[in-house]
């Protein structure tokens, strides 16, 4: 589609098809109603993408991502006001955008190869409870062009991870 694309749901979305936006920013409220009951699901095996430009904005609960690829950014929240995600965060098969902007009062983990021409930044337990991670799991590899931000209050774990920055 042209434009914008919005989906609104009081308790989750669940992404089971692919789904393409020419331009024109894509959002997804998987918790509108702020009770902390709404995910975002992303299937296995399916891509959500912009091509010519526009942001991927993404507010729930829990976030599980799969293959994602923006012309522009990818926000997670929990909600507008860069509100961080009261869960965790799963970001699985691969990212590919300008710039990633990932926050989470829980745990952050990294399966995926994570593209970002500009910026990346990955923050979790942003309420700094100790009760958030972030963690690579197996060997994904991660490409910022101009800025790495990975930030918690508990622990990071890298096991066989690459980190290739250009910038500062």
């Amino acid at each position: 589609t042209a434009g914008f694309v919005y989906m609104l749901a009081t308790n989750d979305i669940y992404v089971n098809a692919d789904i393409t936006c020419a331009s024109g920013d894509m959002y997804f409220f998987a918790d509108y109603d702020r009770d902390d009951a709404g995910d975002f699901i992303q299937a296995d095996g399916t891509e959500i993408k912009t091509t010519t430009s526009g942001d991927i904005n993404i507010f729930a609960a829990n976030v599980t991502l799969d293959q994602v690829t923006a012309a522009e950014e990818i926000l997670i929240y929990y909600y507008l006001g860069y509100v961080p995600i009261v869960g965790d965060v799963i970001l699985g098969d691969m990212i590919t955008c300008e710039t990633i902007k990932v926050y989470a009062d829980g745990n952050i983990t990294v399966n995926a190869d994570i593209t970002a021409s500009e910026d990346l930044f990955v923050e979790a337990d942003s309420d700094r409870d100790g009760a958030g991670a972030i963690t690579f799991s197996g060997t994904p590899t991660m490409t910022a062009g101009d800025f790495f931000r990975f930030e918690t209050a508990n622990t990071v774990t890298i096991s066989g991870t690459t980190m290739t920055m250009g910038g500062t």
